[in-house]
């Protein structure tokens, strides 16, 4: 686990986990919160790692989906402590991780065995619990019923919404991460065979800018289309 950020004069930061940090601007003996100069008459700012940072460094395996949709996702879904919630698709668990922090149970489904291993790796690693995780197809089915949410990763999800629509509570959510608008199309369309509305479809932009002493402008480095976010819900 990581127990220690540190920024430099320039705002690039750095972690810690135990003994001597070394960088380029040096060497600090030892590491502790405030301002803490290296050997080389460079300043940091130091301070306690969170949850975030850990999960910053987490092993990855495929593309992982953004914090900006993932704040979309839980702030939507109105899921809170003792929410039940399924997923599937859990790549590198980074969705599965975030979910925990606030909901009672995760189930996450997960196909791919390297994939599977990784998540249960970091699960481990971030000492995280209230989580099932299974190394099944979901596209067979699920046996969690009275979901507070149902979020899909998968490249047809439209196969899962019989399974959506017996298990997701009435006024939940099914919310699937897709890529192109050929999914995102055919997931509407199937979804109107059920007890299912479709409400809407966001695109996320992120733009960071760029405060200083000379500069005050936007950065030229914007997180522009990374998925789709279409949100479905049980009537």
């Amino acid at each position: 686990m990581i127990k220690k950020v540190l920024f430099d004069g320039r705002g690039r930061k750095y972690y810690w986990k135990q003994g001597e940090f070394h960088s380029s601007l040096g060497t600090i003996k030892e590491v502790s919160n405030g301002r803490v100069t290296s050997n080389k008459n460079k300043d940091f700012f130091v301070t306690d790692a969170n949850l975030i940072d850990n999960i910053e460094k987490l092993s990855r395996d495929a593309a992982t989906m953004h914090f900006k949709e993932m704040g979309q996702i839980l702030v939507y879904s109105g899921v809170d402590k003792d929410s039940n919630v399924l997923e599937a698709g859990s790549g590198s668990g980074f969705l599965t991780v975030n979910l925990a922090r606030f909901v009672k149970k995760v189930h996450s489904y997960e196909i791919k065995k390297s994939s599977f291993d990784l998540v249960k790796k970091n699960l481990e690693k971030l000492g995280i619990k209230n989580v099932d995780l299974k190394n099944k197809d979901v596209y067979s089915g699920w046996a969690e019923k009275d979901l507070d949410l149902v979020v899909l990763d998968l490249s047809e999800p439209w196969k899962c919404l019989e399974h959506v629509n017996k298990s997701l509570k009435k006024g939940c959510y099914l919310i699937a991460y897709l890529h192109n608008l050929t999914q995102v199309n055919e997931l509407i369309k199937e979804s109107k065979k059920f007890d299912l509305y479709y409400e809407k479809t966001l695109e996320l932009i992120q733009r960071e800018w760029v405060i200083s002493k000379l500069q005050l402008k936007p950065s030229h480095d914007v997180l522009g289309h990374t998925a789709f976010l279409v949100f479905i819900r049980k009537v």
